[in-house]
Formats: C-alpha cells, sequence, structure tokens
C-alpha cells in the first residue's frame, strides 16, 4: 500500500469533510485548476489530488496533460498500492470523513502495517 498517498487522502478528506460523497465517482462541479470545494469519493479525491480531470460520464478521468481516459476505480487503486479486494472495500464502503481514517489503518494493520500517524497540523 502507498502510505504516502493514502495519508494524502485521508488528510484531504479530514480537512474538508463536505467534499466527500461515497455516491459518486467524480465531482459534479469541478474547479478545474484546484481539487478543492468540490464532492466525490475517496477513489475521486485520489484522482483530483493527483492531478486527474474527470470526463465523460464521470466513470472516467484524464490523467495529467494528457487525453485519455482511465478508469477511476482501477486507476485510484493503482495510485494507493491497493489490491482489488482492498479497493472494493475502500471504494464501496460507507465511510464518511469521521471513519475513513479507521478504516484505512485497519486496511494497514491487516496488510501487517502500522497505522497512518495522526497528523499535527493545526
Amino acid at each position: 500500500m502507498n502510505r504516502a498517498q493514502l495519508q494524502r487522502v485521508v488528510e484531504h478528506i479530514e480537512a474538508n469533510p463536505d467534499e466527500l460523497d461515497m455516491g459518486q465517482w467524480a465531482p459534479l462541479r469541478v474547479f478545474w485548476d484546484e481539487p478543492c470545494n468540490t464532492t466525490c469519493c475517496i477513489a475521486g479525491h485520489t484522482l483530483l489530488l493527483n492531478g486527474f480531470v474527470p470526463v465523460g460520464n464521470g466513470v472516467e478521468f484524464t490523467p495529467p496533460g494528457e487525453h485519455r481516459a482511465v478508469n477511476v476505480r482501477d486507476t485510484a487503486a493503482e495510485i494507493l498500492g491497493l489490491t482489488p479486494g482492498q479497493a472494493t472495500s475502500l471504494f464501496f464502503s460507507s465511510a464518511t470523513a469521521q471513519t475513513l481514517r479507521a478504516r484505512v489503518d485497519r486496511m494497514l494493520i491487516d496488510a501487517g502495517q502500522e497505522p497512518l500517524p495522526v497528523s499535527t497540523d493545526g
């Protein structure tokens, strides 16, 4: 698992809880220049935080500087270093901004890793 990416997504969602909507892959309203003030799921946030742009029906994003579409679930799982089972558990969950860290920590512990460190920032 990519701990740095997992931590980045968790901390972004914890800092911006109103931006998490597990009911949609991509934001309905996108601010193309920055991945904030949008609502989307964990996989969608993973891609937005890595410079991807949603296209079409919101099930696909384009990588930064490219014109090819990629699948949200598969690409986010690759970025986060998740197995298919882990991706399903995380992306098709009822996670909230308040429960996301515990869910990710459980996945890490189950994989024999330490939980994410708690940020001491602001």
